[in-house]
């Protein structure tokens, strides 16, 4: 998924192939990862699509959690460099991101409150088995 805001803001969301890394050691190095974003047409001749990539930067510390087969949603800027061989390669700065299935993941793990939790309530009607809200 890929989705583009008014102020210029990309989001995209998919597969997370590999963990993510820092290149270098630095304290300004940014953590790289990659998102599938989706699929190209297939062009004939093909017997399935090519995925679309996205290269994400992320100078938040938290991104180092971020590991191989995570689903992750990441926003942010894209910025545009020209390689050694000419080509332009585009680049997702990560302003935030929010890695989906470990937040699944801990919801499933939260307990769910049993009726006995609720016995310290009291039940608020307007008389008449109406809320008042």
């Amino acid at each position: 998924m890929k989705v583009k805001f008014a102020d210029d803001t990309v989001m995209v969301g998919g597969y997370v192939p590999a963990d993510a890394e820092k290149k270098s050691a630095s304290e300004k190095a940014p953590w790289k990862f990659s998102v599938k974003v989706g699929e190209k047409p297939l062009q004939e001749g093909q017997e399935r699509p090519d995925a679309s990539w996205c290269s994400c930067a992320s100078w938040h510390s938290s991104a180092a959690a971020i590991r191989k087969g995570d689903i992750v949603l990441a926003f942010g800027k894209l910025v545009s460099n020209v390689g050694n061989d000419g080509k332009t390669y585009w680049t997702l700065n990560v302003d935030g991101f929010l890695i989906c299935n470990k937040a699944a993941a801990v919801a499933q793990a939260s307990p769910v409150a049993a009726a006995s939790d609720f016995d310290g309530f009291e039940e608020v009607s307007d008389g008449d088995g109406k809320l008042p809200f």
